[in-house]
């Protein structure tokens, strides 16, 4: 695939940046009056509670990473071995500075595997080149005893689910919690569910331009053409899932036969309706597992029944969701990436240092 020029263009690029800061994204006041009959300032004040209850930190922009260039998403499994721990902080130091490198988790679940790193590349050479840097050299290192690759491609069947599970999660624990639901007033009730139904957010040109000393019609334009380009795909908040109770993603890997088209799209509209996933699609990699899903429970107990009701109880497909690998994250040894750091994210910092800018 051919990289597009978008991002060659310093100024566009630079506005980018700036929209990963604070107030920088906003919500769409009116669009929230309209939903809701709330008034303005009602909102605000709404908004303002869920943020002190740390539930979301900021927003940030959406990007496209095919349309941006890159076109190999990798989940990598590791052995490592536990009792080189220096060679571990070295490997660790290492993910921390390398933009590529979207995450490091502690995993537990099928098979010798107890880590997990996620990375985006701009194709198979570039990502070759990475895990063969001798700080890293998955292939060839003492600290890893051995390791499985899957490179995630399309159909994504979902994608991008983060505002809706907070808000599904705030709802169901305030049943749960009585301080959560004291909480839950009816009118932050009903922003919630703007949020499941996907809220809409929009730049604040202000914002932007204070940090970037842009002219308002150079960053109007520059959003623009990275809408028209379908690189800029929308916004989305910032999570803080652990104070939700999120402790730990899931990843399921699964063997299906693509071909079996009818039953392919019933696992289709069983997974649109689950609130809990908030990614689903093919990959292909180290062994037969051609499909993954990824959920986000606030329990394990929680997932096991939920998956055993959605998916376990139904014959059909049950009988195509072959081969189940599952893998639960523990804990991320890169605090500095976070829990759950967006492809995003990644993707403007490997932009921002291909093009010599700072973050």
């Amino acid at each position: 695939m051919p990289i597009k020029p978008a991002f060659n263009d310093e100024t566009r690029l630079r506005i980018v940046q700036a929209m990963k800061q604070k107030d920088s994204i906003k919500p769409d006041l009116t669009m929230l009056h309209n939903k809701t009959g709330m008034s303005i300032v009602t909102i605000k004040r709404a908004l303002k509670k869920m943020e002190q209850m740390n539930h979301f930190e900021k927003f940030y922009p959406l990007l496209s990473a095919q349309n941006s260039g890159f076109e190999v998403l990798a989940t990598i499994f590791m052995q490592i071995d536990s009792s080189k721990q220096n060679k571990f902080n070295e490997f660790l130091e290492f993910c921390k500075n390398e933009p590529r490198i979207i995450s490091v988790h502690r995993i537990i679940g099928s098979g010798k595997w107890n880590l997990m790193i996620r990375s985006i590349s701009r194709n198979l050479e570039n990502f070759d080149t990475m895990i063969n840097q001798p700080e890293l050299n998955i292939c060839g290192n003492d600290l890893v005893i051995d390791n499985i690759f899957f490179f995630s491609t399309e159909p994504i069947i979902v994608n991008n689910r983060r505002a809706q599970i907070m808000a599904n999660i705030i709802i169901k624990r305030s049943e749960e919690n009585k301080k959560i639901k004291k909480y839950m007033t009816p009118k932050r009730k009903k922003l919630l569910d703007c949020f499941a139904e996907g809220i809409t957010l929009k730049p604040n040109i202000k914002q932007i331009q204070k940090l970037t000393k842009f002219h308002a019609a150079t960053i109007k334009s520059s959003l623009k053409f990275l809408e028209d380009e379908h690189i800029l795909k929308g916004y989305a908040p910032s999570i803080n899932f652990k104070s939700l109770g999120v402790n730990s993603l899931i990843f399921d890997f699964f063997t299906i036969d693509f071909s079996d088209i009818k039953k392919l799209n019933e696992l289709k509209k069983i997974i649109e309706n689950d609130e809990n996933i908030f990614h689903a699609g093919a990959v292909y990699g180290d062994d037969t597992h051609n499909f993954m899903i990824m959920h986000a429970y606030t329990n394990v107990e929680e997932y096991n029944l939920n998956f055993r009701q959605k998916y376990f109880n139904n014959k059909n497909i049950l009988n195509f969701l072959k081969n189940r690998m599952t893998f639960f994250t523990t804990s991320s040894p890169l605090e500095a990436k976070g829990m759950w750091p967006s492809i995003s994210t990644a993707l403007l910092d490997i932009l921002l240092k291909e093009n010599g800018i700072e973050k």
